[in-house]
């Protein structure tokens, strides 16, 4: 038992009150129980409490009721009741359009706008842009910083295609989207989408066709993305469950240059989950990828993206200099261990942070992609280890085999070696 209000027992229905007039009208109703609530003196001791019924009778097959708590004393319950019938005024009826089915195409792109203009619609405030790879859900009414955002997503995806060309992808086989169901008209009972097979395209759909329908929620601040499910400590993810990418405008913290590595880091994640399907790198790999590219610098007269040395995680690296994971455990490490879980696995035999694993995953990427011709005792077969670990992950989706056929008759003393003298 909890201490406060509970859901009650023995409830009696009171008397009908004054219908409210809010932008819809609403028949209210007090029900009056008993809550089993503690006293110090006493222990758990039943106390009178109401519920607030409002009820909306939408249409004649659906009503709509928002129901209250609060204490059955009569001065307590006053404010509840103010507060619950604020509540209840402020219902507002939406408009939602019927979808016309026959303007939809089958591609998948076409199928996610229709599914993502219904979400808009029902949700105030919400506006939906597109660039040719991309649809932006934002509440922002900064069109400047909407721009900005389009264009740099095109200009770090094709930094990605570059580095991941699309045509070197396996072909996943996709279940296609349920075909699309003529929305109810407002005054009528929803329904969910059909999921039987016989109201299912038979067409198959190529995994980077989906990736082209990349959906990337930009919400107002920290607040906000946090009541869509971001995470404390972070500023950006990329649900593969949601299907999009949550970030939110950093200008009032960090400022607008986090949002933007935020945005090139989730988003290689976003791209790559496409590319693997349902494999995911090792997280050196998949984690230390996106910080290569978080860390890139934006020229907005090119409108192009170059690769920029990460100072951040650089300094990060200097501080565990004698504390790294050694290369040839590190490549095989799991999520959980890159996360921290790690204990008696670092060169001291503590414990690496994750801030440490981060630093040092994002050094390897820019070691590995930049090492020839800087790094001090360099072997030309370490130039091809970033494209033989994608490769035979994406032929056999085995994380071990492709560790073990990337790194294959590498010298790993003189691989660490030279990473050391580069990075440190």
């Amino acid at each position: 038992m909890s201490k406060g209000i509970d859901e009650g027992v023995k409830w009696r229905r009171g008397e009908d009150q004054k219908a409210l007039k809010g932008a819809v009208e609403a028949k209210v109703t007090f029900f009056e129980g008993e809550s089993s609530t503690y006293i110090a003196s006493a222990g758990y001791q039943p106390q009178p409490i109401r519920a607030y019924v409002a009820q909306f009778a939408l249409s004649p097959e659906l009503d709509l009721a928002i129901v209250g708590l609060g204490p059955g004393d009569a001065k307590k319950w006053r404010a509840f009741e103010s507060a619950y019938a604020s509540i209840a005024k402020s219902l507002q009826p939406l408009e939602v359009k019927a979808t016309d089915t026959a303007a939809i195409g089958k591609d998948p792109r076409s199928q996610k706008r229709a599914k993502l203009d219904l979400e808009v619609q029902k949700s105030p405030g919400w506006s939906l842009y597109e660039t040719p790879n991309y649809f932006i859900l934002s509440n922002s009414d900064d069109k400047q910083l909407i721009e900005e955002m389009k264009l740099r997503l095109e200009a770090i995806r094709l930094v990605y295609e570059k580095d991941y060309p699309p045509e070197l992808s396996r072909k996943i086989k996709v279940k296609p989207m349920p075909k699309a169901k003529p929305e109810p008209a407002a005054d009528a009972p929803g329904g969910d989408a059909p999921t039987d097979d016989a109201e299912r395209s038979t067409a198959v759909v190529d995994a980077l066709e989906l990736g082209k329908c990349s959906v990337v929620r930009l919400c107002l601040n920290k607040d906000q993305y946090l009541q869509y499910g971001g995470r404390q400590g972070t500023s950006g993810y990329f649900s593969p469950l949601e299907e999009e990418l949550l970030i939110f405008d950093d200008k009032e913290d960090e400022g607008r240059d986090a949002t933007w590595s935020v945005m090139n880091h989730e988003g290689f994640h976003q791209y790559i989950y496409a590319f693997f399907g349902n494999v995911s790198p090792h997280s050196w790999y998949n984690e230390g990828t996106g910080d290569y590219y978080a860390g890139f610098d934006f020229n907005s007269k090119t409108k192009k993206f170059t690769p920029k040395i990460d100072k951040g995680r650089q300094d990060n690296l200097l501080l565990i200099r004698d504390k790294y994971a050694p290369l040839r455990d590190f490549v095989r490490w799991t999520q959980s261990q890159y996360y921290g879980a790690n204990e008696g696995n670092g060169n001291a035999g503590g414990t690496l942070p994750g801030w440490a694993c981060y630093a040092q995953g994002w050094s390897m990427i820019w070691f590995l992609r930049h090492g020839e011709g800087k790094a001090k005792g360099w072997q030309k077969p370490w130039g091809t280890i970033l494209d033989t670990y994608l490769k035979t992950l994406l032929e056999t989706g085995d994380l071990d085999k492709a560790v073990d056929t990337a790194f294959s008759d590498v010298d790993w003393a003189a691989l660490e070696a030279s990473w050391r003298d580069m990075m440190m």
